[in-house]
C-alpha cells in the first residue's frame, strides 16, 4: 500500500465526502477518477511510475480540496435557503370556531360602517394589511379572503352565540375580499374584545381568516394582538411552536395617513401549482 493510500487526512476526506453524498461517488464519478490515479492496496507499482503517480496524487489532492471547499459553500447556501424557507413556513392552522357566519350582509373591506348607517361601529378602529405567499415565498394573487370576528363587546352576530353582551348594529362583522395580483390585501375593522369560551377558558382578542387561493390549498387561521395577557393561557395557542405562535401575533405599531393603527399579517399557504399569467387572466375574468 502506498503512503498516499494510507494517509489519514485523505481517508478523513473520503468520510466527509461520503457524509454528503453517500458511497456512490467513490463507486461512480469519483470512483472512476480514483481507479485511474490512486494506487490500490496490495498492487505493486512499476519502477519509475512513482514520480508520475506523485504528480497525479498532488493534482487529485488539490481537486479534492477544491471539492471540499465547494461543499462548504454549498452547505452554507443550503443553510441560508433553509432560513429563507422557514421565513415562509405555512401559517399555523386554527379552527373555524362555532361562529362562522351562516348568512352575511355586507362583505366589503370596511367592516366599521354599514351602508346607510349614520354611525361607525363602536370600538377602536384598526387596519390590517398583508400579503399571501406560498411556502417558497412566491406571492399568490387573486385569493378570496374571508374574515369574521366578535364585536367590541366580545359577541358574534351569530344565532349560536349565547353571549349576553350586546350586538352592534353598525358593525359588519364579516368581510369577503379578493387580494391583488401580488397577493396584497387590506381591510378595516375594530379591535374585538376577549370573551368567555368554556369554563375558565377565556379567548384572547382574535380575528378569523380563511384563505381560498385560486389553485393552491387554502389556510384557516386566527390573528392575535401583541401584549394581550390571555395569549399565554389560550388553549388554541399552547400546542403551537414558538415560531408558529409568533406568526399569528401582530403588533399594531404603524399608522395610516388618517391616524388609524395598522398591523401587518402575512399569510403563507401550502405550495401548489403556479399557473401561467394567461390562465390567471382567465380566472380573474371569471371572478368578474
Amino acid at each position: 500500500m502506498s503512503p498516499w493510500e494510507a494517509n489519514p487526512a485523505v481517508l478523513a476526506e473520503d468520510r466527509l465526502l461520503a457524509s454528503f453524498f453517500g458511497p456512490w461517488p467513490l463507486i461512480g464519478v469519483l470512483g472512476s477518477a480514483v481507479s485511474k490515479t490512486r494506487p490500490v492496496a496490495g498492487r505493486c507499482l512499476r519502477r519509475g511510475s512513482m514520480n508520475k503517480m506523485s504528480r497525479s496524487a498532488a493534482r487529485r489532492r488539490l481537486s479534492r480540496r477544491s471539492m471540499l471547499s465547494g461543499l462548504g459553500v454549498a452547505a452554507a447556501s443550503v443553510a441560508t435557503a433553509g432560513v429563507a424557507r422557514a421565513a415562509c413556513s405555512v401559517t399555523a392552522y386554527q379552527i373555524d370556531g362555532p361562529f362562522f357566519p351562516y348568512t352575511t350582509g355586507e362583505q366589503d373591506w370596511d367592516m366599521t360602517h354599514i351602508a346607510g348607517g349614520a354611525d361607525r361601529a363602536a370600538g377602536e378602529v384598526i387596519e390590517v394589511v398583508g400579503k399571501i405567499q406560498d411556502a417558497n415565498c412566491r406571492p399568490v394573487g387573486d385569493c378570496v379572503l374571508e374574515i369574521w370576528q366578535a364585536n367590541v363587546h366580545g359577541r358574534y352576530d351569530h344565532p349560536k352565540d349565547g353571549n349576553p353582551a350586546p350586538l352592534d348594529p353598525n358593525f359588519q362583522g364579516y368581510a369577503r375580499i379578493v387580494t391583488d395580483k401580488d397577493g396584497s390585501y387590506r381591510f378595516r375593522t375594530i379591535r374585538p374584545a376577549p370573551y368567555a369560551a368554556i369554563g375558565d377558558w377565556y379567548r384572547p382578542a382574535h380575528i378569523h381568516f380563511k384563505v381560498h387561493p385560486p389553485l393552491n390549498p387554502g389556510v384557516t387561521t386566527q390573528m392575535y394582538f401583541t401584549g394581550d395577557p390571555l395569549l399565554e393561557s389560550d388553549l388554541l395557542l399552547k400546542p403551537l411552536s414558538e415560531e408558529e405562535r409568533a406568526g399569528l401575533i401582530v403588533a399594531f405599531d404603524a399608522e395610516t395617513a388618517d391616524g388609524i393603527k395598522q398591523g401587518t399579517f402575512n399569510l403563507q399557504v401550502p405550495e401548489g401549482w403556479m399557473p401561467p399569467p394567461e390562465l390567471m387572466d382567465i380566472i380573474r375574468q371569471q371572478q368578474g
